[in-house]
């Protein structure tokens, strides 16, 4: 039994409703309605021009090899989700059978159908009272499969010509809305990709017109730009974004430019923040060769930029504390005076750092203040001893005056005096002239053992290389004053045991020399008053020999002191001979 249906024609109230349900559903497309919705809507204008028939299409993934969904408003969904997940190549249905063969197929009685994979199929379509199905393949443009389309039936039939033209209709609908969805997913989320792509990169993309002046930038370039995306941007606008210094710049390059350009610029934000852009744009023509856009790209190279800055300045840095060193190796290697090596030590510090004055706090042992140890202002060195800065420069309690060097290890910036509580030597400073101070903990064995005080005339404030170069000095500084410590004692030493070496000489040689020869005079005394003159001679003549063997020993210890060149020259004649042998490289 056939379904009843027109032969040759639609009545006109059907043709009606037919071109209104397409209308609608190509209006649903260009508004990017939800697929499934409008698939949903097509079934329903399929059954409502098909009488008696139920309406199924599948769509495939976008690889067109397995189904992703079905959408059959009047069909059980129990049957829907049979189909879900099925691959085309399994053909194991009607509609999969349709997609990888690309041609239609029609089962006008599915009670007798025989083809060996639709043997499970049948059995499930027939649980669901469906005795007929009509399935055609959705086609693209480029001919690769986007689904099927499917007319079931309560009972055995075949389509007739009108049917299959309607199918051919629908069909078309259905292709349209799905290639159109799938084109629209595809650039979004090829749009979604280069998005990512353009934050990742920190580059965005713009177009110019110069015949309107419209300006279309990307959401990456707005983000650079600190625009809202969604709002209109002017060509004002984005000149009120570059920094004043580069606007004729940019301007020359926008608008004065015939060919490509490139050229970096900066953007100063209402936040005033500083951004570096490198941008680049191609001139695209018309077949006049009239310039009609500008296609370009930004890209926010500002942490390139702060990079490179950073390493300039640890270059410095480095450079600096080389420098720093060397004259402090420089001044040990030559320097015999202590105070000469503090000295070189604090004026490579006033040097380095620009600053106008230097001092040196240093804890004394067993207590926690901090006693005036060393300064070096108006090019000359100055100690605890010097009179006029005894009263200028009493103890320094750390923990009352600056408690966190002591936490934190951590330079403090005094960044104005003229407006700070006192603390020792502040009024001294001030009659410096000095209005900043830097004060970086000096630390042995990580802890604070002293601080360093530097003080600059005029405001200042201090780059983070800056304060690292002052705490390597300040090390610096505490390693020349332990060698100075090192140097006196040493010297002290020295002295302590040239005098044990003459103490033992005059202990072995004059003072038992003239030990022999008291002993001697007394023995001669006692021969005199024995009234035995024989003996008398022999004890005075002993006596001379020890006095003359004590004076021999005596000489030779006070040559032992000289230099052996000066036993045979004198003086002139040997500092001389000395010169002339070392400017000749034999000494």
């Amino acid at each position: 039994m056939k379904p009843d249906l027109l032969d040759h024609d639609i009545p006109i109230d059907a043709q009606t409703a037919l071109l209104a349900g397409e209308k609608h559903l190509l209006e649903m497309t260009s508004r990017n309605a939800p697929l499934p919705h409008i698939l949903h809507v097509l079934c329903q204008l399929v059954e409502q021009t098909i009488a008696d028939c139920r309406c199924s299409i599948v769509v495939l993934d976008s690889r067109g090899s397995r189904i992703q969904y079905c959408v059959a408003p009047s069909i059980p969904t129990g049957y829907g989700n049979l189909l879900h997940g099925h691959t085309v190549q399994s053909a194991a249905g009607p509609c999969t059978l349709a997609a990888k063969l690309k041609e239609q197929v029609i089962i006008a009685d599915i009670t007798k159908e025989s083809h060996p994979h639709l043997h499970a199929w049948c059995r499930h379509a027939l649980a669901y009272d469906l005795h007929a199905c009509w399935s055609t393949p959705i086609l693209s443009s480029v001919n690769t499969a986007l689904g099927s389309f499917a007319i079931y039936y309560q009972q055995p039939c075949h389509p007739t010509l009108l049917q299959q033209q309607l199918i051919k209709k629908f069909v078309h609908l259905a292709s349209i809305a799905i290639e159109r969805t799938q084109i629209q997913d595809k650039l979004l989320r090829s749009e979604a990709s280069l998005a990512r792509a353009q934050r990742l990169s920190a580059t965005g993309s713009f177009s110019y017109y110069p015949l309107s002046g419209e300006i279309i930038f990307s959401a990456e370039t707005c983000r650079i730009f600190d625009f809202d995306p969604d709002c209109y941007i002017s060509t004002i606008m984005v000149r009120e974004r570059i920094h004043p210094d580069d606007v004729d710049l940019f301007l020359h390059m926008l608008f004065g430019q015939q060919q490509d350009f490139s050229f970096e610029c900066r953007l100063l934000l209402p936040d005033d923040r500083v951004k570096f852009l490198q941008v680049a744009a191609n001139a695209l023509r018309n077949e006049t060769g009239e310039l009609v856009e500008w296609a370009g790209a930004v890209q926010d190279i500002s942490e390139r930029i702060q990079s490179a800055a950073a390493l300039k300045a640890s270059e410095k840095l480095a450079r600096d504390q080389l420098q720093a060193l060397t004259h402090m190796l420089d001044s040990l290697a030559h320097e015999t005076e202590p105070d000469k090596l503090i000295e070189h030590a604090l004026r490579t510090i006033t040097t380095q750092l620009g600053a106008t004055s230097c001092c040196v706090w240093l804890q004394d042992t067993g207590s926690p203040l901090l006693t005036f140890a060393y300064g070096f202002e108006q090019d000359k060195l100055l100690d605890r001893n010097n009179a006029s800065l005894s009263s200028i420069f009493p103890v320094l309690d750390l923990q009352q005056h600056w408690p966190q060097l002591r936490q934190t290890r951590q330079p403090v910036v005094l960044t104005d005096i003229r407006n700070m509580n006192d603390f020792p030597c502040r009024q001294h400073q001030l009659v410096l002239g000095v209005q900043t101070m830097l004060i970086v903990p000096v630390l042995v064995s990580g802890e604070v053992e002293g601080l360093l005080a530097t003080g600059f005339t005029g405001l200042r404030q201090f780059l983070p290389e800056e304060l690292m170069l002052s705490q390597a000095l300040a090390q610096q500084t505490m390693l020349v004053l332990q060698l100075s410590r090192l140097s006196v004692c040493n010297q002290e030493a020295a002295v302590i045991a040239e005098r044990c070496r003459l103490a033992r000489d005059i202990h072995d040689t004059l003072a038992q020399g003239m030990t022999g020869v008291i002993l001697q005079l007394e023995a001669a005394a006692d021969v005199l008053n024995s009234s035995q003159p024989g003996q008398l001679e022999q004890h005075i003549r002993q006596a001379n020999d020890l006095a003359r063997q004590s004076l021999h020993e005596a000489k030779r210890s006070v040559q032992a002191l000289r230099p052996l060149v000066l036993e045979e020259k004198n003086l002139s004649i040997a500092l001389r001979e000395l010169c002339h042998s070392i400017l000749n490289g034999q000494q």
